[in-house]
């Protein structure tokens, strides 16, 4: 159901959004891939097709499993070290940034930082708390800009994974901010033993439709930060069923299903692995994943 999905997309997003999709996300990131692996091949030096950025480890939330470490004061990357980051990366033919939190829009100067590369195309990873119709309206006008709102379970999973009780609602009405003002909507989920069954599901892609989610991005539960639940952690036969129903429902559902751990043929990946994509933490660490913290180098 690919053409189903991408005529959801011609008809609910803004021309503006469907053109930087097309050119900055669609061709960009074919350039980069493609940039990347020429360097691998030519042994020329090395750098990420795709770079995570987190902004910020302020967070109006404290979740369960999850592996940023709030501190006071927060660490925050300034708007020099992220255009820093992201002219250099343009150097080397990528153009594509994940924003990360804790809540990236808590950074001051996100929008300022975003506007400022129009070039490039940027996956915003939010609680959608914070996602306002005054918010939404000024990603659109900007184009650039994918909001991936992180849905952990429906509302006693959401409850007990975000420890409070309006957070499955206040990230719904987020997601309905972001569809009216005609943004290029995906839905987040870290799939694990307490919400497998109410996420992994027909019934959940179907509520994902209904609401016009373009994208649903699942990810494994890694147990992580103080309350890791190392328990929750999926066991081998879920993560084969959590595979094999992204295959089935990518050619049948209305909407895309992304995942990042298995490869076109089917083998296991890690994007962190193979330098397809590094991150960078809000206190200026360059590292291989947000959620495996092995430090590298600094930013100046």
């Amino acid at each position: 159901m690919k053409i189903a999905a991408l005529t959801r997309i011609v008809r609910s997003c803004t021309w503006r959004v469907q053109r930087q999709l097309l050119f900055n996300f669609a061709v960009g990131g074919a350039r980069a891939v493609r940039a990347f692996e020429r360097r691998c091949k030519e042994n020329r030096p090395f750098f990420p097709a795709f770079t995570m950025i987190s902004l910020t480890n302020r967070c109006n939330l404290q979740c369960r499993g999850c592996w940023v470490e709030q501190t006071v004061p927060a660490q925050e990357l300034s708007v020099e070290q992220l255009n820093g980051v992201v002219n250099t990366a343009r150097r080397y033919g990528s153009n594509f940034f994940g924003i990360l939190g804790g809540e990236p829009l808590l950074h001051k100067d996100l929008y300022e930082f975003m506007a400022a590369h129009p070039w490039a195309y940027f996956q915003l990873f939010s609680n959608g708390i914070g996602m306002t119709s005054e918010v939404a309206v000024k990603l659109a006008a900007m184009g650039n800009v994918t909001p991936l709102i992180s849905i952990e379970g429906l509302e006693n999973e959401s409850r007990r994974r975000r420890g409070r009780d309006d957070v499955f609602a206040r990230a719904l009405a987020g997601v309905d901010e972001a569809v009216r003002a005609g943004l290029f909507v995906g839905v987040a989920a870290s799939i694990a033993r307490s919400n497998f069954a109410e996420l992994v599901s027909d019934d959940y892609l179907n509520f994902l439709i209904k609401r016009g989610v373009h994208y649903l991005w699942y990810y494994i539960y890694r147990p992580a930060g103080r309350t890791p639940e190392p328990e929750n952690a999926l066991s081998a036969e879920q993560i084969v069923a959590l595979r094999r129903f992204i295959v089935e429902r990518r050619r049948t559902a209305k909407i895309l299903i992304i995942d990042a751990y298995w490869d076109q043929h089917g083998r296991a990946l890690c994007p962190a692995a193979i330098g397809l994509s590094h991150h960078i933490s809000p206190g200026g660490a360059i590292e291989f994943c947000p959620a495996v913290k092995l430090t590298g180098g600094q930013l100046n």
